[in-house]
């Protein structure tokens, strides 16, 4: 089975490794538990925008390099959140973190702001030429 962050977990694990750091080196760098890297290596979730400023730091890359393997772009942000199907409903904002209560409202305004431009990019497209 291929997980969804494969990509971007193979690309941590590879640049971990070239630093010769274990997970718990790069856990405890990033002020998270093992288990989470680990989750992050195996594919099955990915850093959040926080997380992955920190990890180009230590690794040295550009962060676009790291957003676009976790995939974070405009393009699978708007299919994550209208196209694709939910496979489960979860109400986070009761357990939510500060700072991650901000990094949602920052992804909310960003899809109202997306939604907007798509509209308007679509009702010219239906407009009769002049």
């Amino acid at each position: 089975m291929v997980r969804r962050w494969s990509e971007c977990g193979a690309l941590i694990k590879e640049l971990r490794l070239k630093q010769k750091l274990t997970q718990a080196d790069l856990a405890t760098k990033l002020d998270k538990s093992a288990s989470e890297v680990s989750r992050w290596e195996k594919g099955e979730r990915r850093p959040k925008q926080a997380s992955l400023l920190q990890l180009a730091s230590i690794f040295g890359v550009p962060i676009q390099v790291l957003q676009q393997k976790a995939g974070y772009t405009p393009e699978f942000d708007w299919y994550a959140s209208f196209v694709e199907p939910k496979e489960e409903q979860e109400d986070i904002l009761p357990t939510a973190s500060d700072p991650e209560k901000e990094e949602l409202r920052g992804y909310l305004s960003y899809l109202r702001f997306r939604a907007a431009v798509l509209k308007a990019g679509h009702s010219h497209a239906n407009q009769p030429a002049p």
